[in-house]
């Protein structure tokens, strides 16, 4: 729901889950957080979604929870990076990346898209823009499309160079409609 711009109710259905799920059942809580994190962070309260997951971290550890432990971990790092944390973020970012060898390939695009914001939050813009296209390219090949469109398009209107041709190009390939989140596309002008 989040990544189609459905953010109301995408914020209604994760915080269903918290309610439902009392403090003692830690790690049930700790997964719905996350939840909703995710849908803070698609609207940009990076300080709230960076509290609920601080908060939430440590309970996603050992075997039963290591599936949410990467998530969390890179949308925290996201956090970070949004708000200017970048000396907080780079040992995060390189522990995910790490992570990845050790069977978190799905997570890929996710992962280099963190590097984008790292980068992009440490000065490095035409690093940034790289990172994130190459995170496109890396969803497109493993078959996640919302996620691919999401990185062109926050790297489109975040590197200041229009790249609406492109898009549109992907979404034809997707059959699908990007969320458009409060962002005015530039004309079409290919």
């Amino acid at each position: 729901l989040t990544l189609t711009g459905q953010f109301d109710a995408a914020r209604s259905r994760s915080g269903d889950l918290v309610r439902i799920t009392s403090p003692g059942q830690f790690r049930a809580r700790a997964m719905a957080h996350v939840l909703a994190a995710t849908v803070e962070v698609g609207r940009g309260q990076l300080r709230t979604a960076m509290r609920r997951l601080e908060e939430n971290l440590a309970a996603l550890s050992g075997e039963g929870a290591a599936a949410w432990n990467l998530p969390a971990k890179l949308l925290l790092a996201q956090c970070y990076c949004g708000l200017g944390r970048d000396e907080v973020a780079g040992p995060l970012v390189a522990e995910l990346t790490v992570g990845l060898g050790l069977g978190g390939g799905s997570f890929a695009p996710s992962v280099r898209i963190t590097e984008a914001w790292l980068a992009a939050a440490e000065g490095h813009l035409r690093a940034a823009t790289a990172t994130a296209v190459h995170a496109a390219d890396l969803a497109a090949e493993g078959g996640q499309r919302a996620i691919e469109l999401a990185t062109l398009s926050s790297t489109s209107m975040s590197s200041g160079v229009p790249r609406p041709s492109s898009i549109f190009r992907r979404i034809r390939v997707c059959q699908g409609v990007p969320s458009r989140q409060g962002v005015h596309w530039p004309q079409d002008s290919a």
